[in-house]
């Protein structure tokens, strides 16, 4: 488990803890999209160089969150933080929601065929930040201690086709220019920070 500061600042530590999962995860995508492809030829790779600008980018958009919740012009003119100590507090939600955009502008999951690229290689980046979000929020205790074991998906209706995983990540694809724009809309990050929050919550009632 981390620990979860007043401001979240990830250390050297917690980074090659978090950096680690990351690789593992990568690494299971890559295995499970290549398992009928030649070992020479493999469909889509992990760039481990890539790692160094995810944790760049996290540190901005953690600024980026630390202002908007610091700084009364950007929130709406009827929400009001009652004081200076809960408005600078960056949960888990948010750092989650912060590590998802980064590894998303980072894109770390290189395909390598442009040939019938299915819709599991086109999004991989977006299902690789989601499961980094979703461990982030089952590693982080918050200050009760309450935090869920394992984040469970909500069952969806045409769950005989699409999980709510997949829904999510394609959802997320298709909006991933906006963590790319020059003029970054910071409430981007408290809606995503809002859907973990959900999910953890679900995940918690049913365990």
């Amino acid at each position: 488990m981390f620990s979860l500061g007043r401001i979240l600042l990830v250390t050297d530590a917690t980074w090659k803890k978090i950096e680690s999962k990351i690789i593992y995860y990568a690494e299971s995508l890559c295995k499970e999209y290549n398992k009928n492809e030649p070992q020479n030829k493999p469909l889509i790779s992990f760039n481990e160089k890539k790692m160094e600008r995810v944790f760049e980018v996290y540190k901005e958009y953690n600024r980026i969150i630390h202002s908007f919740m610091l700084n009364n012009e950007a929130k709406p003119t009827n929400f009001e933080i009652p004081n200076t100590e809960l408005s600078d507090r960056i949960d888990r939600h948010k750092v989650a929601s912060a590590f998802l955009a980064s590894i998303i502008e980072a894109q770390p999951m290189q395909i390598n065929t442009t040939e019938n690229v299915s819709v599991n290689l086109r999004t991989a980046n977006e299902s690789l930040s989601f499961a980094i979000g979703c461990h982030i929020i089952t590693s982080f205790v918050n200050t009760k201690n309450i935090c869920a074991n394992k984040i469970l998906s909500p069952k969806c209706c045409c769950e005989d086709r699409e999980d709510y995983r997949m829904h999510f990540v394609k959802i997320v694809y298709r909006l991933k220019s906006l963590f790319r724009q020059k003029n970054f809309d910071a409430a981007v990050l408290f809606f995503v920070s809002h859907v973990f929050f959900l999910l953890e919550q679900c995940s918690i009632e049913k365990q």
